[in-house]
């Protein structure tokens, strides 16, 4: 078939010349126009389904787009939230790690859980402080404090021991250690703790703790008469003492006038005991009075013969201050004897005068004595 127009060859099925663009009449002229107007709405029923059906392919075409581009934000968005996840767990895990590493993280959550009783957990950080830093003093006082909140005593004492052994001048260990003994009512226990210590700041602001052993008024030794021991101690303690040689304690004598040292060898020991009930050192002193008896009385006149006509025949005892004297004629004197008040006569004859000392002490001396003859007027000489 050929174009009307142009003589240009027209393929089948073609309604429109390709060479001079002439519309082909399907039809010849002697068909009818209804035929004529059923080919052209035919042809414009096929040409508006072809833009139909074009419509739909970009339709499908940008939906399938749309779809594409959705799920390429979609993805997108699940990457960068899978990222974001990532970065955030990562950094969880590094935060956890640095506190997990951070001494300072782990004390100070030590310190709050414990301020809010959570012993447990409190007592995992203050353990990890510890291994962090094993000489901390304020990690492993903490440490003690919260064994002693969980009723690990033991273990405490271990701790806050160690921590005064490696820093003895920490007050803070020191208060919380004899808080402990002093409700435990273990007192030697703090004694035995404040005598190890030589820091003089640490004596000072415990010395309510402390107490001093008494004084002896005397030093122990060798004396010649007995004598009065007095104790002395701060105010306000309680003086124990024994002079049996056994150690004094709460059972024993208390001081509380002087004691009365006598003949022979006695050993004093006394402790004191404040308000707080610690217990001082115990002190001890020996003493040995040994009282000497008098020396024997001098008597006078010597011995000799007199006569009753002589002014004065009388016998004399020199009696030293703080003795008496007992006398007796021609056998030794004792203390049986007849004291000596005033001087004593001579009796006509031979005889002879026995006279001895008794000090304050009791102590008796040896005799004196002399011989007399003393004859009547006018007799013998």
């Amino acid at each position: 078939m050929k174009c009307s127009k142009c003589g240009a060859k027209i393929e089948y099925g073609e309604l429109i010349c390709t060479k001079c663009g002439t519309e082909i009449q399907l039809v010849p002229d002697f068909y009818s126009s209804e035929t004529v107007q059923y080919a052209k709405r035919q042809k414009e029923r096929e040409e508006r389904e072809r833009e139909r059906r074009k419509r739909e392919e970009e339709a499908a075409l940008e939906k399938a787009r749309r779809k594409k581009k959705r799920r390429k934000r979609i993805g997108i968005t699940v990457l960068i939230l899978v990222v974001l996840a990532a970065a955030i767990f990562a950094f969880y895990l590094y935060q956890k790690m640095k506190n997990y590493n951070s001494y300072d993280y782990q004390l100070n959550k030590a310190k709050t859980m414990f301020s809010s009783n959570e012993y447990e957990d409190a007592l995992t950080y203050a353990k990890r402080a510890v291994t962090l830093k094993p000489d901390s003093m304020d990690a492993r006082t903490l440490r003690a404090q919260i064994y002693l909140e969980t009723g690990e005593e033991e273990q405490a004492v271990r701790d806050l021991t160690a921590v005064i052994a490696d820093h003895p001048d920490y007050e803070i260990a020191y208060g919380i250690l004899i808080n402990f003994y002093e409700s435990s009512d273990m007192l030697d226990e703090i004694k035995e703790l404040l005598d190890s210590c030589d820091h003089d700041k640490i004596i000072k602001k415990y010395s309510e703790y402390i107490c001093k052993t008494p004084e002896f008024n005397i030093p122990e030794g060798l004396y010649d008469k007995p004598q009065e021991l007095v104790l002395k101690g701060e105010e306000g303690v309680t003086i124990y003492y024994t002079t049996d040689g056994t150690e004094p304690d709460r059972t024993s004598d208390v001081y509380k006038d002087t004691i009365g040292l006598e003949e022979g060898t006695v050993t004093v020991k006394a402790m004191s005991v404040n308000g707080k009930g610690i217990k001082s050192d115990v002190v001890s002193s020996t003493y040995t009075i040994s009282v000497a008896a008098p020396a024997p009385p001098k008597i006078t006149p010597s011995s000799g013969s007199y006569t009753t006509s002589m002014t004065n025949t009388k016998i004399y005892v020199i009696v030293p201050d703080g003795c008496e004297a007992y006398y007796s004629f021609d056998k030794p004197a004792t203390v049986e004897s007849t004291p000596y008040k005033e001087p004593v006569d001579m009796k006509e004859g031979e005889h002879t005068f026995y006279a001895i000392l008794v000090n304050q002490y009791g102590k008796v001396s040896l005799s004196g004595s002399a011989t007399y003859i003393l004859n009547a007027e006018g007799g013998e000489e």
